[in-house]
Parts: structure tokens; sequence; C-alpha cells
């Protein structure tokens, strides 16, 4: 059994919950260009490049999944692999014309592209549910170590970051938590303060070392794209530490960059297909789900924040439709929560009779997605708001405001603000508030 086999058995013999929901709840992306999917969109993507049919990206996924899930072993889960591509006639080298007309061969599915799917989406599932775990932690063990593994394939630029040490909040973990390219057997393992002491080890800030080049990624095109490099000396002697492109990002922090991605694809189609998407998008389970997970680990971690946010739903065609003749048109339809806002809806912030309770909180996916009244906030001079409304007992009713985003182009998304409970009479005066459901 090589290294890496024996780190990818990891994931058999101590599956995390958190690995097996992060591959479950992966997007699917159809693409013949696998760095259209680019930084965040490795959080929740599950793509195989030049895979053009859903069902056989579906299948591929399932089969990954019931691995992880089972501890199938990697060469049982490699042949179920080839044998569906085969099944599917995605096989071999095929001939095809790209988008200039001209013809030129692809290589479609083959043994070592079996293996390097497997081992790539398993450790990249580990690793996020790993990176969530440490955060949880990290008031026990702050300080993350980098650790390779150290034979005669490993990149001299992974082995001199070996056993490096960083705080869990220090910006180079929102670069480079591995998997930090194809074939990357690196992880990171925690450490407290008095195990620090004890073995004499050293904290190190990279602050001022980061910067971004960009490097080529699609031949044909010349397109470029942006990745982060860290700058460090050793001995005397200067490295420069790059992920491999599409690979410069942390899978278990980043959330929503996929739902931007699919969101960008489609939003010039006609309107019927358009809102036959979103409204697919909106009734995604699997994001009521992965919501209900994060609030319940903020609530148990005492509503401690890491900076984490994670995509709840998108704002229903309707209602966005609804926006658009008001002239209010958000960046995308995609609702985010961010995990500082859940303990100022239910923690202490609040007064008594304004705070939901645990179980309001859980279901704040239902009301956004099927809510009793909704209305544009106009009280804000700066921001537009979107509020949706669940009627409760005595003329009460659960608010969930939305801050829509115009004009953020870094982070398009709109962000759930705040939820409460309120009079139902508060939304009468129809300055401040318009009924558009």
């Amino acid at each position: 059994m090589t290294k890496e086999d024996v780190n990818l058995a990891l994931a058999f013999k101590m599956p995390p919950e958190r690995a097996v929901k992060y591959l479950e709840n992966k997007g699917y992306k159809i693409s013949n260009n696998w760095y259209d999917m680019w930084e965040d969109a490795h959080a929740k993507a599950f793509t195989v490049a030049k895979m053009a049919k859903a069902d056989l990206l579906r299948d591929t996924k399932e089969i990954l999944e019931n691995s992880l899930k089972n501890g199938t072993s990697a060469r049982t889960t490699q042949k179920e692999v080839e044998k569906l591509f085969i099944e599917k006639g995605w096989w071999g080298k095929r001939e095809v014309e790209d988008k200039n007309g001209e013809k030129k061969t692809i290589q479609l599915g083959s043994k070592y592209r079996v293996k390097t799917i497997y081992k790539q989406n398993i450790q990249s599932a580990y690793n996020a549910g790993r990176y969530l775990e440490q955060l949880e932690n990290a008031d026990i063990a702050p300080y993350l170590q980098y650790v390779c593994v150290i034979d005669s394939v490993t990149r001299p630029e992974h082995k001199a970051l070996h056993q490096k040490i960083f705080r869990y909040d220090d910006e180079f973990w929102l670069y480079f938590y591995p998997p930090n390219g194809w074939g990357c057997r690196c992880t990171v393992r925690s450490l407290s303060a008095s195990k620090l002491k004890h073995l004499g080890l050293t904290v190190e800030k990279s602050s001022g070392n980061i910067s971004h080049k960009f490097v080529v990624v699609d031949k044909e095109t010349g397109l470029e794209k942006p990745v982060a490099v860290y700058d460090y000396t050793i001995g005397g002697k200067r490295f420069k530490f790059a992920a491999d492109a599409g690979w410069s990002t942390n899978p278990g922090k980043c959330a929503w960059g996929l739902d931007v991605q699919a969101y960008s694809k489609i939003k010039d189609l006609p309107q019927n297909l358009k809102d036959t998407f979103i409204s697919e998008m909106a009734q995604n389970l699997h994001n009521s789900d992965v919501c209900n997970t994060f609030i319940s680990n903020v609530i148990k971690s005492g509503f401690k924040t890491r900076g984490i946010e994670k995509t709840v739903t998108w704002i229903n065609p309707d209602i966005l439709n609804a926006l658009h003749q008001d002239n209010i048109k958000p960046q995308t339809p995609i609702i985010v929560l961010q995990d500082n806002r859940i303990g100022h809806i239910i923690g202490n912030v609040k007064i008594e009779k304004q705070k939901l309770s645990d179980g309001e909180m859980f279901d704040i996916y239902n009301i956004i997605n099927n809510p009793d009244e909704v209305y544009i906030d106009y009280t804000s001079k700066n921001a537009t708001g979107l509020i949706y409304i669940k009627n409760i007992e005595n003329n009460k009713c659960i608010k969930v405001c939305t801050k829509l985003n115009k004009l953020n182009k870094q982070k398009p998304v709109n962000y759930i603000a705040t939820a409460s409970i309120v009079n139902r009479n508060s939304f009468k005066n129809i300055k401040m508030y318009k009924k558009i459901k």
C-alpha cells in the first residue's frame, strides 16, 4: 500500500460526518473546461472535466458518496467508476470539433483518470470536513500545522511548507489549506498552546508575504486567472509557493462560489428557462440540510464565529421579477447566512420577546421558500431589503430580513441581516414597506 493510499484510508476508517455531507452537497456543473469551475466553486462543485452528460455526472458522484460512507476500498471504487464510464461510452479517445470548427482529439475516461478523480474528490471531501472540525476546536487548539508526505515524488514547494505553523485565522489558510493541486497529499493537524510549547515549535505569520499572480488556464483562448503566492525563506533559500491553478482556495470555508458561477451561466437565458433554473435552485433541499447543520454547530460552539458563510437558498423567480419591476436588481438571487448572524438572531443580543427560538431559527429555509407574505424594505437609506414573513399567533409574525446586494461584485450575494418576532402591524406603513406577495 502506498503512502497515498494510507492518506485516503483516513476517510474510510474515520469518516467525519462533515466530509460525507460535503460530498453529498456538492453541486453539479457541466463543463468542457475544468478551469471554468475556478476557486470557490471547488467548495461545492463536483466536476469531472469534459463530462457532458448530467446522468453520468450524477452516477459518478453517487459512487464516490457511497464509497466514502461505506468504506469501500479504493480499488473497488475505481473499478465501479471505470465500468460506469465504459458503459456510458465515456472512455478512450474521441475526435471533436472545437469552437472554431477545427478537429482535435481529446482523452475521455482512462484508468489514470479514474484514479485521479477518485483520489482528489475523496481527499477534498475529507479535508473540508477536517477544516470545519478544526475551526470548532480553535479555542483548545488554535494552531494549524501544514503536514506533507515526504517521499521521492513530493513537490519541493510542498515539502518546504512541511511542519510550518500558522494560527487558524491567519490569511495563509484562506488560500493554501490542502489539497493544493492534483495529486496533493498534504494535510493539516491542530496543535494546542501547551503542545506547541512542549515541542518547541514556532508560530509564523503570513502577513505581507501573500500576493497574487495571473496564470494561463486555457491555452486555446489565452484565458488567465489569479492564484495566490506565498513568499518565504528557509535556511537562506527563497521559495514561492503557489497552489495549482484552480486550487488556490479553502474547500471548507468557501460555500457559495458555485451558486454564483451557476447563475452567471444562466442569467442571459430566455426568461422562462432562467426562471425554471432559479426555481429548482431555490427548492434545493440539500441547502436546507447544510444550513441547519451550520446553525446547529454555531449554537453548540456557544455562538463562536469563524467567518464562515453558507448558501441558504435562492430568491424565488416571482419575487425576483417583482423586484425587477421596481427597478431593484440584485447582483444574483443567492441568499447567504453568515455565522455571526446566528448569534445575533437567537443569542442574547435581542430582547426576549423578539428573539427566535432554536426551532424557529432552524425554519429559516422554509420561511424564505414558503412565506406568508413578502415585502420590499425601504427603511434603510443605503440599502434595499427583502422581508419574508411567517405568521404566528396573536397577530405576531417572524420576519427574516435580507439585505439585497446591487453593487458589490466581490461578494455578489444577498445576506440575511436579521430575523425576529414582531407585530404584523409594523408593515402597514406603505412608504417604508411594499408588499409584493
